[in-house]
C-alpha cells in the first residue's frame, strides 16, 4: 500500500532494495540518498531480520523527496536539498505528511508520540539535520559546542557512522519533549 500512495501522489519511482544492482545502490548510498548495510545494533535488536526483503527507497523524480521503507523504521520521511532553506524543505516535509496521513495509519501514543523501532526517535519522531563542513574545528571541539545546544554530530552516512572530509551531520538531540517546530529551530 505504501508503494502504492507514494507513486500515486509524488512524482517518483520505488525501488526495491532487494532487486536494485549494487551500482545503482551504491551510488544512492554515495549520494547521501540511501542507507548503507544494516549495522551491529539494529541487527541486535532483530531490525535487520529478512534482510534487504521488503525493504527499499522511494525517490521522488527531483531527488528532493525520500521514503526509506523499513530500513530502521517502517517508513523514513525525508526532505532534502542542497543550500540553507530549511523553510522549504520544511514544507515539503509537513505537505507530504498531511498527504501520508490521509492514506495511511500512524502507531502513536498520545503521551510518548509515534511509536519507533528506535527508542531515541519517540516522540515527535522528527530529526532535523544539516550537512556542514567544518575545516579548522576538530570533531571533539564540534561535539562539544553542539551539546551545550542539546545537538548531536554524526557521520553523513548516518548514525554509528564516520566524519569523513571534516563534514559532519549536525541535528536535535531530543525528539521527546518538543514540537516539531522546536526540532527545526534547533538546526536552523
Amino acid at each position: 500500500k505504501v508503494q502504492q500512495v507514494l507513486e500515486q501522489n509524488f512524482h517518483g519511482k520505488y525501488h526495491s532494495l532487494a532487486k536494485m544492482s549494487q551500482d545503482f545502490r551504491q551510488d544512492l548510498v554515495n549520494r547521501h540518498f540511501m542507507f548503507e548495510d544494516c549495522d551491529r545494533f539494529n541487527k541486535g535488536g532483530g531490525g535487520c531480520d529478512f534482510w534487504p526483503t521488503g525493504r527499499g527507497i522511494f525517490l521522488s523524480s527531483d531527488e528532493k523527496f525520500l521514503v526509506w521503507i523499513n530500513e530502521e523504521d517502517h517508513l523514513r520521511i525525508i526532505s532534502m536539498d542542497k543550500g540553507g532553506d530549511l523553510n522549504a524543505i520544511y514544507d515539503r516535509l509537513v505537505k507530504s505528511m498531511k498527504i501520508l496521513e490521509k492514506n495511511i495509519e500512524f502507531s502513536r501514543d498520545p503521551y510518548l508520540g509515534f511509536h519507533t523501532f528506535c527508542p531515541t526517535n519517540l516522540g515527535t519522531t522528527l530529526r532535523a539535520s544539516v550537512h556542514i563542513k567544518f575545516n579548522n574545528l576538530k570533531l571533539s571541539e564540534v561535539k562539544e559546542e553542539a551539546k551545550k545546544l542539546d545537538l548531536q554530530v554524526r557521520g553523513t552516512h548516518g548514525e554509528h557512522s564516520d566524519v569523513r572530509g571534516g563534514v559532519m551531520d549536525i541535528s536535535n538531540a531530543r525528539r521527546l519533549g518538543l514540537t516539531e517546530f522546536q526540532a527545526i529551530s534547533q538546526v536552523y
